[in-house]
């Protein structure tokens, strides 16, 4: 997006959440990336460095002297500023890595922020007139509300470009995949900032009563960040994910846990909203080749043999479908209580199941025994567990579960299927089916088309002979 449109955007979000609409300059820091060319797109885009540029730019926008507009008092206090974090980089170890680190990055942040301060103060003075409220003219202090609209910089920015939000943690870029195949992509890049284009959007999207809905600050950080996560093709870890977070709420003095229901959803439709007014303007022509979206495009068979051995056999070739689907098909199911201990092969369902109140447990007994509670309480219990999980579950289900006939549903991710995977899997993936059966436990394999089927067989069995049942989950069936 263009940086109009980004403080527009950004401003919207700052007032959903009750937030100083002045914080919307934020939203343009990452024009600093216009130099150096190598940094382009990526620097200022990137999570990892948004607490050292942020601290730099709330310092230079509160300053006396771009509040004068006085540039060149402004580049002689970076001088200054310079030389004494230099002096201080002459007194560090050579061995101190990390120190000499964080302060070569400040003195980038500060270098760069100043000379671009000419242009972000016209961008403040334009800005009022173009967004209608002349708060947005005058740069907020609030650290949250910085940080709100600079991480909506990156967010709204995969519209038009893959954006490397987590390096150096994980190089996955993020960005509107599925939805540049639905669009005539090149037209859409030549014209959407036509004046008639780019006006009619910002009109639009700005006016929309989505914006009506209010957010918290603190759980909408989270959103924005687990989105960019969501996004990135292939997927990126939760762990990155998670770190990530964590280390941002940190930096702004956030150490409660932020439940972020509200907030993901209104993510989700916002994307959705922007997805339809830019596919209406930029259909994909009718004559272009059908293309299949991400999350159905057929993986390639990259089987190859060893000399002298017979290629494997071909596995049924799985394309999956999204975390969030399959959370939301969970939920609409009537299931309300998530335990268990992480998989793998789940790893995208935690992100999410987190805000749905997920309980971790230390072992998967320990998992089965909360959802037995969770069910005596009145709830509906999900036990996530690895397979390998299952055989430190036996106990628990044999004496507890099914014993006393306490319906919950297993949520079994299928480590060691089809005898590919490492070797402490492939015992335990060869027999996982069997220890169900022997256990008397009902089961389904999830297979991508079926999957809205086999939770409505699982929740009626579950009613029918209120027993825990079982579906197995194979890898890449959620991505």
């Amino acid at each position: 997006m263009d940086w109009g449109t980004h403080v527009i955007l950004a401003t919207r979000l700052l007032k959903s959440c009750g937030l100083d609409p002045g914080a919307a300059i934020y939203a343009s820091l990452p024009i600093i990336d216009r130099q150096p060319t190598h940094y382009h797109g990526v620097y200022a885009h990137t999570l990892d460095n948004f607490r050292d540029f942020l601290d730099v730019a709330l310092e230079v926008f509160s300053s006396d002297e771009f509040t004068r507009r006085d540039f060149g008092a402004l580049h002689d206090r970076k001088e200054s500023a310079i030389q004494e974090l230099e002096a201080h980089l002459d007194i560090l170890p050579v061995s101190d890595e990390q120190g000499w680190h964080l302060v070569e990055r400040k003195i980038y942040a500060l270098r760069r922020i100043v000379e671009e301060a000419p242009v972000f103060a016209h961008h403040l003075e334009t800005a009022a007139t173009l967004v209608g409220d002349p708060q947005v003219g005058r740069p907020g202090t609030d650290r949250l509300a910085a940080a709100v609209s600079l991480l909506s910089h990156p967010y709204f920015d995969v519209w038009i470009n893959p954006i490397q939000f987590f390096l150096p943690n994980c190089a996955f870029a993020s960005a509107r995949w599925d939805f540049w195949t639905a669009i005539d992509f090149m037209r859409f890049r030549g014209e959407f900032y036509r004046e008639e284009h780019i006006t009619r959007f910002r009109a639009q999207i700005g006016e929309h009563p989505l914006w009506n809905t209010p957010l918290e600050p603190e759980p909408l950080v989270k959103s924005l960040i687990i989105r960019m996560g969501d996004m990135a093709a292939p997927t990126v870890p939760y762990e990155v994910v998670d770190w990530g977070i964590r280390r941002l709420l940190r930096y702004l003095g956030i150490d409660q846990y932020q439940r972020a229901i509200k907030e993901i959803e209104f993510c989700h439709r916002l994307e959705e909203e922007i997805d339809r007014l830019i596919l209406q303007d930029f259909p994909r022509p009718a004559f272009a080749t059908p293309v299949l979206p991400r999350s159905r495009r057929p993986l390639t068979d990259r089987t190859i043999p060893d000399r002298g051995r017979p290629a494997a056999r071909p596995q049924p070739r799985v394309t999956g479908v999204t975390a969030h689907e399959f959370v939301r098909l969970l939920i609409e199911a009537g299931f309300d209580f998530f335990t268990g201990v992480p998989c793998s092969l789940m790893k995208g369902l935690f992100t999410l199941l987190a805000e749905h109140g997920y309980v971790q447990a230390a072992r998967e007994d320990a998992a089965v025994g909360m959802a037995t509670g969770a069910y005596l309480g009145g709830k509906q219990p999900v036990v996530l567990m690895q397979n390998s999980g299952l055989g430190q579950s036996l106990d628990a289900l044999s004496s507890l579960a099914l014993l006393y006939r306490i319906p919950c549903l297993l949520l079994i991710g299928w480590r060691g299927y089809g005898g590919k995977d490492a070797p402490e899997h492939l015992l335990t993936g060869q027999i996982t089916p069997t220890l169900l059966e022997t256990l008397r436990i009902p089961y389904q394999i999830l297979e991508e088309e079926t999957i809205p089927q086999a939770i409505r067989w699982a929740v009626d069995r579950m009613k029918q002979d209120r027993t825990p049942v079982a579906l197995l989950l194979r890898k890449g069936i959620v991505t």
